[in-house]
């Protein structure tokens, strides 16, 4: 897992962290990149491991630290849509590990990641007595907040799914499955107002995608707006190569089978098989001799 040109504290703790991970039931990948050390996941949670032992201040200070910390964590957040979280190792750092929730790090010490493990008994389920730095993190992991809010949707929770719902697009960055999920939950409560919005930023990220096309068209039908539901129709037509639907794509599938099976028809009689185009002067000789007066 650690290259042999590791100190001796950085492996060793890698591997503390590791083993923990794996104690708790936590899948765990080993792979090192630039933006991790090691990677975790069980069920709907998902985070990366930043391990920060205690030589790296013999080459950086503290405010250097953290500042490259802020920077990765907000990486992270980009690219995956969920935390990370940085584990140092035991007496490191000075600073309350509290305060650095303000700059987008979820910092704590090997002491403490307990508390983190802790979170797989809720990582399929509804969370319940989580602490504020648990809640933090389980907000922040977008496929764990949209799940939640599924979860209490079909539990027939619409204000806590909507809650959920909104907390998985507030901390999304960019484009996310939480975006379609709340715009679904929204119409499907009625909150058709809410669901415009959000409908409206959805069409921003994905202008030509059919779904959300289909989406705010249903959306306008429910609100009885048949112009604008209109609009949505035609912009979905405007669009020949893609399929409205899957009978759709039945439909057109079949039109292609049967005119590639249809046998070639004979020309009729009364319909000649049209010539080769000829000069004028064969057209002259060829209309005097069908002429009656011939």
């Amino acid at each position: 897992m650690a290259s042999i040109t590791f100190p001796p504290q950085r492996k060793k703790l890698l591997k503390a962290v590791e083993r923990q991970f794996i104690g708790a039931g936590w899948a765990v990948d080993t792979t090192i990149n630039d933006l991790r050390d090691l990677y975790v996941e069980c069920n709907d949670l998902r985070f990366m491991i930043k391990c920060i032992d205690e030589t790296r201040i013999d080459y950086e200070s503290e405010g250097s630290i953290v500042s490259k910390l802020e920077r990765l964590a907000r990486e992270v957040q980009n690219i995956r849509n969920f935390p990370i979280i940085v584990v140092f190792d035991r007496h490191f750092l000075s600073v309350p590990l509290d305060g650095l929730t303000t700059l987008g790090i979820f910092a704590l010490t090997l002491d403490d990641l307990p508390s983190v493990l802790e979170l797989a008994a809720f990582s399929n389920k509804i969370p319940e007595g989580l602490d504020e730095r648990q809640t933090y993190l389980v907000q922040r992991s977008i496929n764990y907040a949209t799940c939640t809010s599924e979860r209490y949707a079909n539990a027939k929770n619409s204000a806590e799914a909507i809650k959920w719902g909104k907390i998985a697009v507030t901390n999304s960055i960019g484009f996310s499955q939480a975006h379609m999920h709340l715009f679904k939950i929204l119409k499907n409560n009625r909150e058709f107002a809410a669901a415009a919005e959000i409908g409206k930023l959805i069409i921003g990220f994905r202008p030509d995608d059919p779904t959300v096309i289909r989406g705010l068209e249903d959306l306008a039908l429910q609100r009885g707006d048949q112009a604008e539901a209109a609009k949505w129709r035609r912009r979905l037509e405007d669009q020949p190569t893609t399929p409205r639907s899957f009978n759709d794509i039945l439909a057109k599938q079949r039109d292609q089978r049967a005119r590639s099976a249809q046998p070639s028809v004979a020309a009729s009689p009364s319909e000649p098989e049209p010539l080769p185009a000829k000069s004028g002067l064969a057209r002259l000789l060829a209309g005097l001799r069908r002429s009656p007066d011939r």
